[in-house]
């Protein structure tokens, strides 16, 4: 713990001004500045400069630490990524019978605005699910598989709410699936602001030919909202299987839920091959150049542009 003289290292004029009124240098500053009000400022005599540079130290001193480790600017604190890591899990395909039996996984999932409800995206259930039906998934950070119940659909969102029974018994505040759940934030980012996807990445577990998929973060962008139903367009590399995941502010605030993605690559592709479908004669030398093009744009990285449902459009339910 800094003393304050070690805290006030480079401001040798405030030290003595300190010094001269008997104050000990040796004790702790987080003890004794943040008790130095106005009236004592005054007794204590210092100059109107000395007291702003002292007021900034202050201000630095009661300010929380900065975040350990590199998280790029406008992603996930560290402390978000920690508790995010609790609330994600991927939905898989099979009936597992064991914490042993891995995949095949498809989308994911995330517990928010209460214990033991979640939310992902509808069509990440197949066709028309019953209420009741249950799901089975794979938190990452727990190494468990768990079932949950299909509680509500909405088809024209894109969006459905699922149900996890905690064990009775469970502690409250334990750290046990179902008991961290992503808190909805009440503001909106402005458009350009920076926000975070909070994925299983599936389909990066896929191509290192990983066992289990682990939380990963995106970095992204707002580009607009729309409305009726309220949506976020955002900038996004998004892959295959991030569907269901959670977009979040900087401090782990959940604002929507990911659905969609639309890949410009595979918009370009898709074109070039209708147009080579109609002109029959120039259809291997397009299909050539298309896939001359992808390994280009693949190589320089291609932008995304993804839809998440807002939030309050669905946690309301």
């Amino acid at each position: 713990m800094a003393t304050i003289r070690e805290f006030l290292k480079n401001d040798v004029d405030i030290l003595n001004v300190l010094e001269e009124a008997k104050v000990s240098l040796n004790i702790p500053a987080v003890d004794f500045l943040p008790g130095l009000t106005a009236d004592v400022q005054r007794e204590i005599g210092l100059t109107v400069q000395q007291k702003m540079r002292l007021n900034t130290l202050l201000q630095r001193l009661s300010a929380p630490p900065p975040p350990q480790g590199l998280w790029p600017p406008g992603a996930l604190s560290q402390e978000a990524y920690a508790h995010v890591q609790k609330c994600v899990f991927a939905l898989q395909d099979c009936d597992c019978q064991s914490d042993a039996d891995a995949g095949p996984f498809s989308c994911v999932g995330f517990f928010a605005g209460s214990a033991g409800r979640a939310a992902t995206a509808a069509h990440c259930l197949g066709s028309h699910p019953q209420e009741g039906d249950t799901v089975r998934a794979y938190m990452p950070h727990y190494k468990k598989h768990i079932v949950l119940k299909v509680t509500h659909w909405f088809e024209e969102l894109d969006i459905a709410m699922l149900q996890y029974d905690i064990p009775p018994g469970t502690p409250e505040g334990a750290d046990h699936p179902g008991t961290s759940y992503l808190q909805p934030s009440h503001e909106y980012a402005i458009p350009g602001s920076s926000i975070a996807l909070c994925s299983c990445t599936i389909h990066i577990t896929k191509e290192l030919d990983e066992k289990f998929p682990v939380v990963g973060v995106y970095q992204a962008s707002i580009v607009r909202y729309t409305h009726d139903p309220q949506r976020i367009v955002y900038n996004c590399p998004t892959f295959e299987g991030d569907c269901g995941s959670a977009v979040l502010l900087h401090d782990g605030k959940l604002i929507g839920l990911h659905v969609e993605a639309i890949n410009q690559l595979k918009e370009r592709i898709e074109k070039d091959k209708i147009m080579a479908e109609v002109d029959g004669e120039h259809l291997l030398a397009a299909r050539l150049a298309s896939v001359e093009e992808s390994v280009d744009s693949a190589i320089r990285g291609t932008a995304h542009v993804a839809l998440a449902v807002c939030a309050q459009e669905f946690l309301a339910a």
